[in-house]
């Protein structure tokens, strides 16, 4: 793909997902997807009047991260690129060191645009990012909401996360950054690393280097997620007709039709994950949620306590209520 191509490609995505902004961020890493991202972005930026915030996360789980965080900022505001560097203070957790480092860097971000006012944050997956999730969530046994595709638009609370770089692989974006002569960071963990990703990472390579050919194994991988997404997203819909159809929503308690046990297995174990998070704000384990589902689909009279929900279900409805201690 060809430097224009690229600039191209996210420019029309910005153009379409953008309107009438003042102010936009960039999460910066210093690797390769976020500088290209940068590149374009601030291209984009200028031409339109619109003032661009990077941001770039130090999470200190190196040694020379706060190094390198430096060399990125000092090469950004060469570029008279808005700069800041935030720095994850406190312990680091010696298990999920990734998931731990993804949720701060969310609520960083978050916090950065919240305080500058900006409403928009653009971010630097692209298509090879893709095609591992896919390929992880698929080992681990997801379902094919796991399997669905990375987002490349959604609101998390209150920000609107923008992903212009699904379509690109990670070589082009490399020979990108090459062409307009602009460096960038590599983390040695993305190669040799311990974490499950690289793992991935270094499967596809080995899937497309030594046992499949021709066959382009990212695309591939992409595609599949891709056609999770869409299928998802049908499923989706039907689970909120039948939250329509078959339930009665009040302040702490749910009111089911017992007709709702006439839903496929998937809808019915939606229908109450969907449920459960709306009376106690969290996710509940989609295991459990669907053993209970089953059992309640083949039983009369039921009552169960699942974390803090009562579920009662006579000969007409289910009541899923939560329950409140009493100190």
């Amino acid at each position: 793909m060809m430097t224009k191509a690229i600039l191209s490609q996210i420019t029309k995505f910005l153009d379409e997902k953008c309107e009438n902004l003042e102010k936009i961020a960039v999460g910066v890493s210093g690797g390769p997807d976020s500088m290209c991202l940068t590149y374009c972005v601030n291209d984009w930026c200028k031409s339109r009047n619109i003032e661009l915030h990077a941001i770039i996360i130090d999470h200190s789980l190196r040694l020379d991260s706060a190094e390198e965080a430096n060399e990125v900022l000092t090469f950004l505001l060469r570029q008279q690129i808005k700069t800041s560097v935030i720095k994850w203070h406190g312990d680091k957790p010696k298990s999920g060191v990734q998931n731990a480092a993804r949720n701060a860097r969310y609520s960083m971000f978050v916090e950065y645009c919240k305080l500058h006012q900006i409403k928009h944050l653009v971010l630097g997956h692209n298509k090879d990012d893709n095609a591992e999730t896919f390929l992880m969530r698929a080992l681990r046994g997801s379902s094919i909401n796991g399997m669905a595709s990375i987002n490349c638009y959604r609101d998390y609370k209150g920000i609107v996360i923008l992903r212009p770089m699904l379509q690109i692989k990670r070589d082009d974006i490399e020979w990108f950054l090459r062409s307009v002569s602009w460096p960038y960071v590599t983390d040695p963990s993305n190669c040799n690393g311990p974490y499950n990703r690289t793992k991935i990472r270094s499967v596809i390579k080995m899937m497309a280097g030594q046992y499949l050919g021709d066959i382009d194994v990212v695309s591939a991988l992409s595609l599949a997620a891709e056609n999770a997404s869409r299928a998802n997203n049908f499923i989706e819909k039907c689970v909120e007709k039948s939250l329509n159809e078959f339930v009665i929503f009040q302040k702490n308690e749910i009111i089911l039709q017992n007709t709702i046990y006439s839903l496929d297995d998937e809808l019915l174990f939606r229908v109450f994950a969907k449920l459960a998070h709306y009376l106690t704000g969290k996710s509940i384990k989609f295991a459990k949620l669907s053993k209970i589902a089953v059992i309640l689909r083949e039983k009369r009279i039921y009552t169960h306590k699942l974390h803090n929900i009562c579920i009662q279900k006579d000969v007409a409805h289910t009541i899923m209520r939560l329950h409140i201690a009493i100190l």
